[in-house]
């Protein structure tokens, strides 16, 4: 599993002291790492249930437009933790990235949003088939022809007079 962000980002957007508070279950004064881990961990696993539809698993680590969504993603999980409401800039921008509808990460899965600078997977590309009428058919007269054409170029000639297109201004 990638991770996409780190503790020391959580405490760049949180505040070391923040991460502390909102981590420091036993109340010795110390954020406790493992909880910190948790919360980054859980936001990557629901970062890859979206995003590794379409982009290959190593091309996603150190993407900068994931690693601020799971920055959010994990702040939030820890505020959540130790049951406190998030600030409200981070619960917006939390439903703002997994909003089931307009959410970033939904149309990431869909494809309707594509993450800059990143290939998609082989596979995801547009298609299309060709269409027949076939009229011996009486349900379904329209027919799918998969394969309309091979790659191999053709070994016929080609009629250059026929072909031509002439134009008489």
């Amino acid at each position: 599993m990638n991770l996409y962000c780190t503790a020391d980002d959580l405490n760049r957007y949180l505040s070391a002291d923040g991460v502390t508070a909102f981590s420091d279950h036993d109340d010795d004064g110390f954020g406790d790492s493992g909880i910190v881990d948790d919360c980054i961990g859980r936001a990557s696993r629901e970062i890859d249930a979206s995003a590794l539809r379409r982009y290959e698993e190593s091309r996603l680590v150190g993407n900068a437009t994931l690693n601020d969504w799971a920055v959010v993603m994990a702040c939030r999980s820890l505020c959540l933790r130790r049951g406190n409401m998030p600030p409200e800039s981070l619960e917006m921008e939390f439903h703002r990235i997994v909003d089931p509808d307009t959410g970033f990460l939904a149309r990431l899965a869909s494809g309707r949003y594509k993450l800059p600078g990143l290939p998609q997977k082989p596979g995801n590309e547009p298609t299309f088939s060709n269409l027949t009428v076939d009229r011996r058919y009486r349900n379904e007269r329209i027919r799918v022809v998969r394969q309309s054409s091979s790659p191999e170029p053709s070994t016929r000639e080609r009629d250059e007079a026929k072909s031509a297109v002439f134009y008489d201004g």
